[in-house]
């Protein structure tokens, strides 16, 4: 849900753009959720 995307975007702010570009994957997953 929300909040999970939240907390994973939270968690993988700081990473690099490949890590960032599957925190945007897992996020849309996560929206689905």
């Amino acid at each position: 849900g929300v909040a999970l995307a939240l907390a994973l975007a939270l968690i993988n702010a700081n990473t690099n753009a490949f890590a960032l570009a599957l925190t945007v994957n897992t996020n849309g997953l996560a929206l689905m959720a």
